[in-house]
Order: C-alpha cells, then sequence, then structure tokens
C-alpha cells in the first residue's frame, strides 16, 4: 500500500491548519498572559486591584492548546529528523555488538558441535547403524541422523 493511500486524504490541510493556528495561539496567548501579569505587578503601587489579571487565565490555556497544536503539526518531521540521526548510531551499535559476540558464538557452535560427534561415537559397535548420507554413526534405535538429519 503506498504511502498517499494510507494517510487521510484531507490530512495536508489539517497539517497546515495545526501549522499556522498553533503558533498563532500561542502568540495570542503570550500577548493575553504578559498583559494580565502587568496588569498584576502595576497594581502592586497602588490600592487597586488588578483590572486585567484575567487575561492571565484566558493566555495560559491558548499557550497549551498552541503548543500543543503545533507539537502535533511538526510531529512527523520531528520524527523523520530523529531517525535520521539515530538510526546511522544505532547501526554501527548493533555492528559493533555483533562483532563482539561472534567469537563466542562460534565457540558455542563448536562446543554444540563437538557434544554431537562425542555423543555419536560412544554407541557401542554393535548396537550402530550408519547413515546412507553422510556415513554418521547413530544408534539402532534413532530415525534420523544426528549429523545431517537425514532420515535413517
Amino acid at each position: 500500500m503506498r504511502d498517499e493511500e494510507r494517510i487521510n486524504p484531507g490530512h495536508g490541510e489539517i497539517r497546515l491548519f495545526a501549522r499556522v493556528v498553533g503558533p498563532i495561539m500561542v502568540v495570542v496567548g503570550v500577548i493575553f498572559l504578559a498583559i494580565g501579569m502587568i496588569s498584576f505587578f502595576s497594581s502592586f503601587g497602588s490600592f487597586e486591584p488588578p483590572r486585567y489579571f484575567w487575561c492571565c487565565f484566558v493566555g495560559m490555556p491558548l499557550i497549551a492548546l498552541g503548543a500543543s497544536l503545533t507539537q502535533f503539526a511538526f510531529l512527523g518531521s520531528i520524527a523523520r529528523y530523529i531517525a535520521g540521526e539515530t538510526a546511522p548510531v544505532q547501526k554501527d551499535t548493533f555492528n559493533y555488538v555483533a562483532q563482539g559476540i561472534r567469537p563466542g558464538v562460534k565457540d558455542l557452535v563448536q562446543a554444540v558441535r563437538e557434544g554431537l560427534t562425542e555423543e555419536s561415537s560412544d554407541v557401542p559397535a554393535g548396537d550402530k547403524k550408519f547413515c546412507s548420507n553422510c556415513g554418521q554413526a547413530a544408534t539402532l534405535q534413532a530415525n534420523f541422523c544426528s549429523g545431517c538429519g537425514q532420515k535413517l
């Protein structure tokens, strides 16, 4: 399925709306918050209550809502940037760890191989049958070769 088919047909318009309206709401919210705070602190010298302190209660939600809209509007771009920056580092880290583990994995495989060949060589001479494919010795009760997996 192509990317164009997975995305909502109105996705571009919604994203553009959020990219324009979100920052505008933040700016308007900051202006309201500044007016409210200026009114609050300027009333300290007088005995009058602050007149426009209510603007703070309008500005703070506007800032939060505008910031959320802006965050969601640019979320895809931010995620692509982060992936582009971290993917090469993750790849290098994986390769470094894989190179460090390789000798241990080889030793483990060799130990398992030696254990399997020792097991088949411990079979008494009269109780043996041999694989027609690889010649590996096996017990008379074995149905499959321990060397190649061929049916005996």
